[in-house]
């Protein structure tokens, strides 16, 4: 008798679970970490990988404002990795310029491929060619700390690449 209502239990738990309608296209996109090469002290490609339940976590064309953001971290002399500070000069006439550092991203507009859809789930990997890439070029071991912002404003997770060292 015992054995006739627990799968009795079971069974009903199975066809109302059944029944419930799941939303398949989450709109929160995520990335996550492909690739990094550095072509020279200028010029590196990152390559990420992409889900959007939505399709709209790339910029439309002739959008201006950045939706790719990437802190650079470097490896310090404990071996530890600890964010870069990028000088902001400011001027200060007669007086000597005043020199703030900060710690600010990497800003880039990733645009829609041209062969992918609006308004529908995406799933893919795209590479990000990146000008400036590091903000003094003595770091040659380094991290970045990524995330994007969706046309809707939803951020993505942020992921933390693995340490990338270049010879140059």
């Amino acid at each position: 008798m015992k054995v006739k209502v627990y799968i009795s239990v079971v069974l009903v738990m199975v066809i109302s679970l059944s029944c419930v309608k799941r939303n398949k296209n989450n709109p929160l996109p995520t990335i996550t970490y492909e690739n990094f090469a550095a072509e020279d002290e200028n010029t590196a490609y990152l390559t990420i990988g992409y889900l959007d339940g939505d399709g709209d976590i790339f910029a439309e064309k002739d959008v201006k404002t950045p939706n790719f953001y990437a802190w650079f971290y470097f490896k310090d002399t404990n071996g530890e990795f600890v964010p870069s500070l990028w000088p902001l000069v400011i001027p200060n006439p007669p007086k000597p310029d005043t020199t703030i550092y900060q710690d600010r991203p990497i800003t880039y507009v990733v645009e829609r491929p041209s062969d992918l859809s609006k308004d529908q789930p995406i799933k893919g990997r795209i590479t990000i060619t990146m000008v400036g890439w590091r903000s003094d070029s003595k770091y040659k071991n380094f991290k970045y700390k990524i995330y994007m912002i969706d046309q809707k404003g939803n951020k993505t997770n942020e992921i933390m690449t693995p340490e990338i060292t270049v010879p140059f």
